[in-house]
């Protein structure tokens, strides 16, 4: 089986492998899959490493990984609902939650692909949840819409919401 991590900010999971199906999940950079199978050199059905959730979503969205990078625990995540990234001299924008794999200092590494990260980001095994913390992250999506299959502030479910915070 192939692993790729992914290289957008937000990418959509769908239920059938067409632009006009149900989209039932968001991957945010830097989550991991495994591809199970392929369709009109297109369309990728994946399995998200971090929830086993499984979907469909263009190629065009993730980059190749090995298995050992794709299966590595992610400590860095974003914490900012908007966070500077910078991919080949390409500026992007994150949403709170993406992973930040291989990161280091202000770097990072996906693969063959180094970017620099400028915004805020916790370390998963050094946080300790608190009442600060808690608010702090959550009170950011105040008036952020619904939309089945969500995990960004622009659109969310009550499962993306808890998956992202």
């Amino acid at each position: 089986m192939d692993y790729a991590v992914v290289s957008v900010p937000a990418a959509p999971l769908r239920r059938k492998a067409r632009h006009q199906r149900e989209m039932v999940s968001q991957l945010l950079f830097g989550e991991t899959v495994q591809v199970l199978k392929s369709k009109n050199n297109l369309w990728i059905k994946v399995r998200s490493l971090h929830d086993d959730y499984e979907g469909w979503m263009t190629n065009t969205l993730i980059k190749k990984l090995s298995e050992k990078e794709a299966t590595m625990t992610m400590d860095f995540v974003t914490t900012g609902m908007m966070n500077a990234i910078s991919i080949g001299g390409q500026k992007m924008n994150l949403p709170i939650g993406s992973s930040l794999p291989g990161f280091d200092q202000g770097k990072g590494r996906m693969n063959d692909t180094e970017y620099s990260f400028e915004g805020n980001f916790i370390n998963r095994k050094e946080m300790l949840p608190n009442a600060y913390l808690i608010q702090q992250l959550t009170a950011q999506w105040l008036n952020a819409p619904y939309l089945w299959g969500g995990r960004t502030v622009f659109g969310v479910d009550c499962s993306g919401f808890v998956q992202v915070n």
